[in-house]
């Protein structure tokens, strides 16, 4: 079964970015738009290069920052005007993994008793029990195997389904590389059977190797999940990614699937991303309670969970306010970046499961 590599977002789907906002994104339907093409290798997708416009700077609290980035109806955020109001860390603080005070002192509980982990699941099986998208990527001969099951948006970067480096051996997996440049390659997931998820509270876990952070000051997010608020008809945006090295939450709000943001918050943490080895996240956005929960290894990040609110918005619009959830419709999954890097990306994913309850990580 494949393995999945990321640099873990992680730093998020909806965050602060470092400067300048992103071109609008192809909108449901639009299959990637046109710039999506099948690379020279049958088993990459792939596009000529393209660089981000340039961004306006943000601020919050009493730092201020470079701003910026926008998503899609396609749940790809392309051009969200993401925030950054100051130096890494903002002015939420960071404090160490697992400090929070509603987390578990358990390693593999979150800050709600609801997210342990299942005793009965096999620790050796990719996907537990329930699961709602199991993904390893074994099945596909190559990227342009992914459809219709998913929809890849490419550009600036290749993107393959290739046996270079799965989580398990004799496997494959999901393998994203790009020169320095405003890399996207990420792959879609809509509509039945995944969505609407009963309760609206989604669990996840991915495998990821991340060669090295690409050098430079931008924001970038690897999991993405947006839809409709049902209290105010606008368009939401939970996500996990990164900013500067380090993982970000982020919330993004916008009249239109296509439009600008009009709410574009973030919450930094401490910790640095996790390279050349094969790290296990897991995620949490819950549409009940709005909050977002990031484990790495099986350990809570507790210094970028977010319970109903961030740390820091662009322009300060939203500081303070509810991160009010959306009705998830998509998920994306990859990298989408919306500043131009200074070094180039390898990046490996493997071991997709989606659930409504915690999905823990697998057996090496």
């Amino acid at each position: 079964m494949g393995r999945l590599v990321l640099c873990t977002l992680i730093a998020s789907c909806g965050l602060a970015c470092s400067a300048g906002s992103e071109p609008p994104a192809p909108t449901a339907g639009s299959g990637g738009g046109s710039n999506a093409a099948v690379g020279s290798s049958s088993s990459a997708v792939g596009t000529s290069a393209s660089t981000g416009s340039g961004g306006a700077s943000g601020s919050t609290g009493s730092g201020t920052g470079p701003g910026g980035s926008p998503i899609d109806a396609a749940g790809v955020d392309r051009s969200e005007p993401d925030a950054d109001p100051g130096p890494e860390g903002g002015s939420g603080g960071a404090g160490p993994i697992g400090s929070d005070a509603r987390d578990s002192t358990s390693p593999a509980v979150d800050a709600t008793a609801g997210d342990a982990v299942a005793t009965t699941d096999a620790p050796s099986a990719p996907c537990p029990a329930g699961s709602l998208l199991c993904e390893d990527f074994d099945k596909y001969a190559s990227a342009a195997d992914l459809a219709p099951d998913w929809r890849v948006t490419a550009s600036g970067a290749t993107l393959a389904v290739d046996a270079t480096k799965p989580f398990r051996a004799g496997g494959k997996a999901l393998h994203v590389v790009a020169n320095a440049t405003t890399p996207t390659a990420v792959m879609l997931k809509e509509g039945a059977p995944l969505f609407p998820i009963s309760g609206n509270v989604m669990y996840g876990r991915v495998m990821m190797w991340l060669t090295q952070t690409p050098a430079g000051n931008y924001h970038w997010n690897n999991i993405q999940a947006a839809g409709t608020i049902p209290t105010s008809m606008r368009y939401g945006k939970y996500g996990w990614g990164g900013q500067n090295g380090k993982i970000l939450a982020g919330y993004t709000v916008r009249d239109t699937p296509t439009g600008a943001a009009v709410i574009d918050c973030s919450k930094p943490s401490a910790m640095a991303i996790l390279e050349k080895r094969w790290v296990c996240v897991e995620w949490k956005f819950d549409g009940v309670g709005n909050e977002m929960h990031l484990w790495f290894d099986s350990t809570l990040l507790a210094d970028v969970d977010v319970i109903g609110t961030g740390t820091r918005c662009l322009n300060n619009v939203g500081l303070g306010s509810t991160w009010s959830a959306p009705t998830f419709a998509n998920l994306s999954i990859g990298w989408q970046q919306y500043q131009a890097s200074t070094g180039g990306l390898e990046f490996w994913m493997d071991d997709l499961a989606v659930s409504t309850q915690r999905v823990g990580c697998p057996a090496p």
